[in-house]
């Protein structure tokens, strides 16, 4: 990292929702079709955020949606 440390990390938008544990924000950004596989420059993803953090209404997000989008 830089010298503003874990703050100059990039993240997408999801990830970031996803760690502040904005659930609405992350429903409408995957209902907008937001990657999931997405990942930040230590190659963490939204969902790895949401399970480490004990955001366990949002892993259920990742959970439906993903089996909403193999169908």
């Amino acid at each position: 990292t830089g010298m503003l440390g874990r703050f100059d990390e990039v993240q997408t938008p999801l990830i970031t929702a996803t760690a502040g544990g904005f659930t609405e924000v992350v429903r409408v950004l995957l209902q907008r079709g937001a990657d999931m596989d997405a990942a930040d420059a230590l190659e963490r993803t939204a969902w790895m955020y949401a399970a480490t953090r004990g955001k366990e209404d949002i892993a259920a997000l990742f959970e439906a949606e993903k089996l909403k989008r193999k169908k």
